[in-house]
C-alpha cells in the first residue's frame, strides 16, 4: 500500500518547456492528501529557487531541497541538514576563490556563484528561474554546489576533492554532493514518518533521480526521461506535458 509519493520538481512536476504545473498534477497531489497519502518535493533545487516556481503554490507535507541536503516540514522550516564535511568545505572554498571554473555555492539561506560566464547563462536558460548573484564565501555550513563545466570538455572530477557525488542535470551544470543525492533526504522523511521502502512511490526524470528511484518501493519514469532512467523505473509514464503524472497515479490505482 503507497503511503507516501516523492515528486522531483524540473521535467517532472513543471515542464521544461512553459514552466507551468499541469492541473491535472495540481489536481492529483490534491486528491492524494485527501485520502491521507503524504506528498513530498524531491528536488536539486533550494527554496529560495521554489519560490519563483509554478510549484510553490501548491500544498506539500514536506520538502527534499538540494538533492536531500536539506529537508523541510510543511511550513517550510528546516528539520534536518547534510552539509558538507569541514574539510570538504575547505577544499570547495579554495576552488572557489580560486574562480578557475564557474561553482555555485549553496547555504541554508544563501545561493551565489564566484563567476557568472556563459555557461552558467545557458544552463539556467532552460530553468526558468533568476540566476544567483555572484557573491563571497564567508564561511558558512555549504550543502551542495554546481559547476558548469561541458560534458567531455575536461576530466572535472579532478578539479575537486575525492569522495564526491556529482550529478548532470544539463550537459554543461554538475551538482556536486558528498551523499547519494535525494535518497538521504527521502531516508529521514520516511524515519520521521515510519514509512517502509514498499510504502513509498517516486516520480522522477533525470540523472539526479537515479539514487532515488533506485531505492523507493515503486519507481515511476516520465515519459521525458533520460533512457537510462526510464529503464530502472517500475513503470514510464507520459511526459509532464501529457498528464503524466495523473497517468501514472490512476495506473497504480492510486487515484
Amino acid at each position: 500500500m503507497i503511503k507516501a509519493v516523492f515528486f522531483d520538481v524540473d521535467g517532472t512536476l513543471v515542464s521544461f518547456i512553459d514552466h507551468k504545473v499541469p492541473d491535472s498534477a495540481r489536481k492529483a497531489i490534491a486528491e492524494l492528501r485527501k485520502k491521507g497519502i503524504l506528498c513530498f518535493l524531491a528536488t536539486g533545487r533550494h527554496l529560495l529557487e521554489l519560490e519563483e516556481m509554478a510549484c510553490y503554490d501548491i500544498v506539500f507535507d514536506g520538502y527534499v531541497t538540494t538533492n536531500g541536503q536539506i529537508c523541510l516540514d510543511q511550513d517550510h522550516n528546516v528539520i534536518w541538514r547534510l552539509p558538507f564535511k569541514e574539510k570538504t568545505r575547505r577544499a570547495m572554498a579554495e576552488i572557489f576563490n580560486k574562480k578557475e571554473v564557474p561553482l555555485l555555492f549553496i547555504e541554508e539561506g544563501r545561493m551565489y556563484h564566484n563567476i557568472i560566464d556563459q555557461r552558467v547563462i545557458d544552463a539556467y536558460g532552460i530553468l526558468g528561474t533568476t540566476i544567483p548573484e555572484v557573491g563571497e564565501y564567508t564561511g558558512a555550513p555549504v550543502y551542495q554546489a554546481c559547476t558548469y563545466i561541458k560534458e567531455g570538455e575536461v576530466d572535472y572530477k579532478t578539479k575537486f576533492p575525492e569522495g564526491l557525488n556529482f550529478m548532470w542535470w544539463h550537459n554543461n551544470a554538475i551538482d556536486i554532493l558528498e551523499s547519494e543525492g535525494k535518497i538521504v533526504g527521502i531516508e529521514h522523511m520516511c524515519e520521521l514518518y515510519d514509512l517502509k521502502k514498499s510504502e513509498i512511490m517516486a516520480f522522477g526524470d533525470a540523472e539526479n533521480d537515479r539514487a532515488m528511484l533506485e531505492h523507493v518501493g515503486t519507481a515511476i519514469a516520465m515519459g521525458n526521461a533520460d533512457e537510462d532512467i526510464k529503464k530502472l523505473a517500475d513503470h514510464v509514464t507520459a511526459s509532464v506535458e501529457d498528464d503524466g503524472i495523473y497517468k501514472a497515479l490512476v495506473h497504480y490505482g492510486l487515484l
